[in-house]
């Protein structure tokens, strides 16, 4: 397996457990301390990956440069982030629709 896959793999590896880190704090109260330093190494990984990508594409095309196995396996943990992201996402949204604020008194009122 060539180096770029190798290290396509580790980043992914890096973004899939930074993702499960972010689930489990959206699942929870959320504290803006706590989700800024992981939402930025996501971006700061999602940046190492595109330019890992960028150096080595085409690597996931069928009949190209590296194994079929590790190509596989790459798509699959980009699945499986990509999902995670979403699953990210979705508790945001939910968590954000459970307190409302009244404006003439600025009380929060769960809903």
């Amino acid at each position: 397996m060539s180096d770029k896959l190798k290290k396509m793999e580790l980043i992914l590896d890096e973004l899939i457990a930074n993702a499960e880190r972010l689930n489990e704090v959206s699942q929870q109260v959320i504290s803006k301390d706590e989700l800024k330093p992981l939402q930025e190494k996501q971006e700061e990984l999602v940046k190492n990956l595109v330019k890992v990508e960028d150096a080595f594409r085409g690597a996931l095309e069928v009949g190209k440069n590296g194994d079929e196995e590790a190509r596989k396996r790459i798509r699959n943990k980009l699945t499986q982030f990509e999902k995670l992201n979403e699953s990210f996402i979705e508790n945001l949204k939910s968590s954000h629709g459970l307190i409302r604020f009244n404006k003439k008194n600025n009380q929060g009122d769960i809903r």
